[in-house]
């Protein structure tokens, strides 16, 4: 019986000893797959960081530089401030749905397309909103601006967790919500 545990604990041992192996390995694998940004380079790195950064800037930006400008643009279009209001609500609004259907594309076809995309719809539709005759206009192009806005935020996350390793990641994520977060002090007094 003696002779029996004995063997049935060696048999255990060599289970747990290549388990743990293996748990080796595979964390060695994962390592290996997420320390590729790290071999381009910490100047690439930064590079990257920077324009996520600009990108979620300006799309925190387009939408709080309308909150100190609603009152002269409820006077020129002739509509309530509260009327005005709405387009805040027209340039967030769609972003809930927008990337909720548009997340799993991202996953699928990648993120940098969809980040070019909305920077592209964002700045297009944010100028011609400068050109816009009548409150209807401008809402409309608001909104049209929000989807592509909302293309940004959640792809550039994405692709922050894509490309950083999970060491620094916390510091690359936290980057990219300073400049969100420059954009909110900035953008109110600027307007």
């Amino acid at each position: 019986a003696a002779d029996q545990q004995a063997a049935d604990r060696g048999v255990a041992e060599e289970r747990q000893a290549a388990h743990r192996t293996e748990l080796r390995e595979r964390r060695a694998e994962r390592e290996e797959r997420n320390a590729r940004p790290r071999r381009e380079g910490a100047r690439e790195s930064r590079l990257l960081l920077s324009l996520i950064g600009a990108l979620t800037f300006a799309s925190v930006y387009a939408f709080v530089v309308m909150a100190p400008v609603l009152t002269q643009i409820a006077a020129e279009f002739g509509v309530s401030t509260g009327t005005a209001g709405l387009l805040a609500a027209a340039y967030g609004g769609p972003g809930v749905v927008t990337s909720l259907l548009v997340g799993p594309y991202s996953d699928r076809l990648g993120r940098r397309r969809f980040l070019i995309a909305g920077a592209f719809t964002m700045g297009v539709f944010t100028l011609l909103s400068a050109l816009a005759t009548t409150f209807e206009m401008l809402f409309v192009l608001r909104a049209v601006a929000g989807i592509g806005g909302s293309l940004i935020f959640p792809n550039a996350n994405a692709l922050i967790g894509d490309l950083f390793p999970y060491r620094e990641r916390g510091r690359a994520m936290s980057t990219t919500i300073g400049f969100n977060t420059m954009a909110s002090v900035i953008g109110v007094p600027v307007a």
